[in-house]
């Protein structure tokens, strides 16, 4: 019995059951350190592929049963998917390979007796030509041709009949890999050459060259106050006041739905495309936020967790304890309470529950990655 595959098929049954399917699957990878790199991206991709095509693979198994598939005993409905997935998406698998696998892992997974029936389904799943298939309604077509659900479909028909299909189409297409270079390790002259030397094609974006590089606008949803910063290079210093005194005076001309807090001058000669704060002017008004803006709660709520940071500097002041406070904007990840916004929306998307918008829709929110964090 392959290992790789018996662990594939273990994943994708406590995904079944409720697991975050990322969650499910690092678990899996880190009870197995001994599989290789190449084992890791085989099980990933039986894993998330049956997850990601479920709608399409289901209709397929149900046509070549003479009951319905959720009742089918778990642990061969799980072999079942995992083995047509390899079978009509992944070209390195021979259809006899995935076949013989799957019923040896029905046998090894004490299946014994639905073995006959996990060879019989796959082959004959195998043949079956959607393209040919009657749907239905065209909802039926685009939910099984595409693996989006019912309401999905139905949606995309209702609200865009003229793109839905190639919206859909394109949710399995794998876009192009953009990479921005960390300037504080590395450069990108060193990045393509390491891509040349290792024979990796690549498609440098050129820089834009002259003054004004960037026009960077944030707008406060509560207050609607409006932060404006001109970022640019040095190259024309000499008419640098000219310049920025005439920028100025527009953006003040402007009528702006909000109220222009503050006008910024940044200097960024770093060539990434990343802010190098190479100095920071204030035109007009405020400044932006930094570590050490006090605070300024407007609410009971924001009162509380500016008091809880408070009490920990006071402990530290006082006491001595080793403590550390940091400042960011809201995370996200493994382990995250599920009442919380993300988790909540994943796991009500996943049970087809209605998703609850906050007051008008119209907050908006940053979110960082809990690892990326700390």
């Amino acid at each position: 019995m392959d290992k790789v595959r018996y662990a594939a098929i273990n994943a994708l049954l406590r995904q079944e059951q409720g697991g975050y399917s990322n969650l499910v699957l690092q678990n899996v990878l880190e009870k197995n350190p001994r599989f290789s790199a190449r084992e890791k991206a085989f099980l990933s991709a039986v894993f998330y592929g049956v997850v990601e095509r479920q709608f399409t693979i289901d209709f397929l198994l149900q046509k070549c049963l003479n009951r319905p598939l959720r009742k089918l005993d778990a642990v061969v409905r799980a072999i079942l998917r995992a083995g047509l997935y390899q079978i009509r998406w992944m070209d390195g698998v021979p259809i006899h390979a995935a076949v013989n696998e799957s019923v040896s892992l029905t046998k090894g997974m004490r299946k014994t007796s639905a073995a006959g029936l996990v060879n019989a389904v796959l082959r004959r799943a195998s043949e079956i030509d959607l393209e040919k298939e009657t749907f239905s309604d065209p909802i039926q077509r685009l939910s099984v041709v595409y693996s989006v659900s019912p309401e999905i479909a139905a949606l995309f028909l209702e609200k865009l009949p003229d793109r839905c299909e190639e919206i859909l189409r394109a949710s399995f297409s794998h876009p192009d890999l953009c990479i921005r270079v960390n300037s504080l390790k590395t450069s990108p002259e060193i990045l393509r050459k390491y891509f040349q030397e290792k024979g990796i094609s690549y498609y440098h974006r050129l820089r834009h060259t002259g003054y004004l590089r960037h026009l960077l606008v944030r707008k406060a949803v509560r207050t609607g106050e409006i932060l404006v910063d001109l970022v640019t290079t040095t190259e024309n210093a000499g008419m640098e006041q000219e310049l920025l005194a005439g920028w100025k005076d527009a953006l003040l001309a402007l009528s702006l739905e909000g109220k222009l807090k503050g006008i910024l001058h940044t200097r960024n000669d770093s060539v990434a495309d990343v802010v190098k704060n190479e100095g920071t002017d204030t035109l007009y008004g405020d400044d932006f936020f930094y570590e050490t803006t006090k605070y300024n709660p407007h609410s009971p709520y924001s009162a509380s967790k500016a008091s809880s940071d408070h009490f920990v500097r006071a402990f530290h002041d006082t006491y001595g304890m080793p403590t550390i406070v940091t400042n960011c904007s809201n995370n996200y990840g493994p382990y995250q309470f599920p009442e919380k916004l993300i988790p909540l929306f994943i796991n009500n998307i996943r049970h087809r529950k209605p998703l609850p918008v906050y007051g008008k829709g119209e907050n908006v929110r940053d979110w960082l990655f809990v690892e990326d964090h700390a």
